[in-house]
This record gives structure tokens, sequence and C-alpha cells, in this order.
């Protein structure tokens, strides 16, 4: 996002970045760029966004150290009923699931942004998978890694827990959520709740 932005002429390091667009739906950071541009950027920045991220995942993007055995554990003790409820599009879901193994652990139960009509923090996509999968809001543990998943968990009165491998876990902490820094450890996590 970063070099993109900056063959437009907007400069924003990794950090700045990070705050400002992760966890958001394309559509809320355009709003968000249009705003620090002070006009509309070119028709074609999410084609180029799209292509440039796509092609760094083809080389660089690996699942997280422990989410497998997480996972396994997770569906075969605690709960078979998980999902995938993203602020990317279907095929970036699609695509960041296939190049890391993870696909066949949530298809079917793949929920998008674009599947509903406000993005995070809006509270709207968790609830929407939690509908189509039949469970209940009050037992239902999401888990994050953006401020506004989190700020979204919370309004909709579900627990939440915010992956935090750098140790920023300060802000997660006061927006509501339960942090921990390693991936393996999210099935204790789970049971201590």
């Amino acid at each position: 996002m970063t070099e993109v932005l900056e063959d437009i002429g907007l400069r924003l390091t990794y950090d700045q970045a990070i705050n400002l667009f992760l966890g958001r739906s394309w559509s809320d950071n355009l709003i968000e760029i249009k705003k620090m541009l002070g006009f509309n950027p070119p028709v074609d920045l999410y084609d180029k966004y799209k292509r440039r991220m796509f092609d760094a995942f083809e080389e660089d993007l690996f699942p997280v150290n422990g989410v497998k055995e997480a996972l396994d554990i997770i569906i075969d003790e605690i709960c078979q009923n998980v999902c995938v409820a993203s602020s990317g599009s279907h095929q970036k879901i699609a695509k960041t699931l296939s190049l890391t193994g993870l696909y066949s652990t949530f298809e079917g139960r793949i929920f998008s942004v674009t599947d509903v009509q406000h993005g995070k923090p809006a509270p709207d996509l968790f609830l929407k998978a939690c509908c189509e999968l039949g469970s209940e809001v009050s037992t239902t543990v999401v888990v994050e890694d953006a401020l506004s998943g989190v700020e979204a968990a919370v309004t909709a009165r579900m627990k939440v827990l915010a992956y935090t491998p750098n140790g920023n876990s300060i802000l997660f902490r006061e927006s509501g959520a339960t942090t921990f820094t390693t991936m393996i450890d999210l099935p204790n996590v789970i049971r201590s709740l």
C-alpha cells in the first residue's frame, strides 16, 4: 500500500499505513486516501495495489508460525464451527488461504466485507457469519489482528482475542480484547475465556 500511494504522491510509513488501513475495506480505505490527497486518486489505484499485493503474496506469504497446529487443536477439541470473516475481498481471502495451505480448513465458511453493507469496525460481518453458521453471538470468539476488527467484535458483544506478536497490546486491551502473542497458545487462551 505504501508503495502504491507513494507513486501518486502520498508518503506514509509502514506504521502509518497499518494504523490507517489494516482491517478495513478497500472502500473505507479509498475514502481515507481521498481525504489525505485532497483529490480523487487514479481510477486504477486498486488494480495496481492488488497486483502488487498478490505478487508480494506469491513471494513472501507464509502461515503464521503455529497457526495450523492451533487450528487443528481448536477444531478437534474446542469447536468445529470456525470461519474467516475478513475485510478483504473473496479473491484476496482465497489467495491468502490457498498460499498458506489453510483454504480447505475454512472452505464453505468464508465471509468477506463484500458480503455486507458496512465493514469493520461495524459488527455486520461478524453478525452475518454467526447467523449463517448458526452460532450464538454470546459464545462466539473472534480472533483479530486489527483494531477495527476488535471494535466490530466488541460492538457485536462477542468475545475477542487480539493476536499481538510484536507486543503492541495496550490499544487492543483498552478496546476490549484479550491479547496473546504466540499462535500456538490460542487454544489455551480460548479455553480460559
